[in-house]
């Protein structure tokens, strides 16, 4: 069972800025009372990389539930219409994740869990809430959300961007100190954290190493997204090799690599296939350059441009999210000129970006996204619930099925479906 994920783009980011300043450092432990113990503790030349290990195919998977975390402290369920690709509110209604503004999502690839990501609100130098993570275990029959035991997990650092392996044992988040791993017990969902976590911390001239996190499908690479502070070096992306036994994060040979200058990284997905990594993010100013990176991905996980990178939508990019099969990419971008869903094809050989006729799609919507497992349909996050729409097969475009068209989409923080 796979999971639709979607790595965070809302208008939060000058917020996540005043975060990311303010946050505190130490090794992150569980404070919960009543939690469970969490226990502390030069590149060769590119060769393709093969393709990745065959998943169920979508066709096989019918998404039942949808997830939208809103950017207060609660979690909203959905349930989808396999046909129509409709949503309605779970009978449940919406849940209180803790007292953490919920920023992060991530489900496994099972359909058992549901992983929360919540920080703390640092503004004007005062502290509201915790950094935290609620996990919740899935109801298949309906829907329902029930918290494990001891969630929500208190962080003793700021919590970050959260992603499952695809054999779900573990659960990684990015932290300013580093990548910290947890191991996710099977039958309860309960989180440990890894001993000699946080892993790989970033150098001294990094910044924001904590807003997006995409695993490739085979478990073999984790991509973190990063702001370089040196003049001119502008956004990277460290690149991880994941040892399937044991969790732990080691930075490949050549890691970090540079993306375009013009671009401060705010959303990355990963290519279903493994062939290619996306990077959305904010060129800045009056008239900003091209601001959707591609990477090519190479044995030993090294990265090199796509030709053509980097690609044009609005400024800034909100949120990404990408066709199962990988044939079509959207991108949530709001600000200087038209906003909504810029659509586009993907070259199946170089990972280059074709806009598709009609973008940008679901005008003035830019909140978080997720496709439906079978890619027939794409979901939007707005303060009134999610609104649905038709993924044209051939050319990509948006179809309108269903919910408040007449809700913004910038204001939730990230959505997520669940398949059976």
């Amino acid at each position: 069972m796979r999971n639709s994920l979607i790595v965070y783009g809302t208008s939060f980011i000058l917020f996540v800025v005043l975060v990311i300043t303010g946050c505190g450092s130490g090794a992150l432990s569980a404070s919960n009372p009543s939690a469970p113990a969490v226990a502390g503790s030069n590149s060769p030349s590119p060769t393709p990389t093969p393709s990745a290990t065959p998943s169920p195919s979508p066709s096989e998977l019918v998404t039942r539930f949808a997830y939208m975390v809103f950017g207060g402290q609660t979690v909203q369920g959905f349930s989808v219409d396999e046909n129509t690709g409709a949503t309605a509110p779970l009978v449940q209604g919406p849940l209180t994740v803790g007292d953490g503004f919920t920023r992060f999502v991530a489900t496994d690839p099972q359909g058992k869990f549901l992983y929360i990501a919540a920080e703390a609100n640092r503004t004007r130098g005062g502290v509201s809430g915790h950094d935290e993570i609620g996990a919740f275990r899935i109801n298949s029959s309906n829907g329902d959300l029930t918290p494990v035991a001891g969630s929500p997990y208190i962080m003793s650092e700021g919590t970050g961007a959260i992603a499952v392996s695809p054999d779900s044992k573990f659960l990684y988040m990015a932290q300013l100190t580093g990548i910290s791993v947890f191991s996710i017990d099977q039958n309860s969902g309960a989180l440990t954290l890894l001993p000699g976590s946080p892993f790989a911390p970033p150098d001294s001239l990094t910044a924001n190493a904590r807003i997006a996190l995409a695993i490739d499908p085979s478990g073999r690479f984790l991509y973190e997204p990063q702001e370089g502070l040196a003049r001119g070096q502008g956004g990277q992306i460290a690149v991880y090799s994941l040892s399937t036994s044991t969790g732990t994060p080691t930075p490949v040979t050549g890691s970090p690599f540079h993306i375009a200058s013009s671009i401060s990284p705010t959303a990355i997905v990963a290519d279903p296939q493994g062939r290619f990594v996306f990077t959305g993010g904010e060129a800045g100013g009056l008239n900003p350059g091209p601001n959707v990176d591609v990477q090519q991905v190479h044995t030993p996980g090294s990265l090199s441009p796509a030709p053509g990178s980097p690609f044009a939508s609005n400024d800034p990019v909100f949120s990404m999210t990408i066709e199962p099969s990988g044939k079509f990419l959207y991108v949530a971008a709001g600000g200087v000129g038209p906003s909504g869903v810029f659509a586009y094809t993907i070259d199946p050989s170089s990972g280059a970006l074709m806009q598709v006729l009609g973008s940008p799609f679901a005008p003035n919507k830019f909140g978080p996204m997720a496709t439906d497992h079978s890619g027939k349909f794409l979901y939007i996050g707005t303060s009134s619930g999610l609104l649905s729409y038709a993924i044209d097969p051939v050319t990509g475009a948006l179809i309108f099925v269903s919910g408040d068209s007449s809700m913004d989409g910038s204001l939730q923080s990230a959505v997520t479906t669940v398949a059976y």
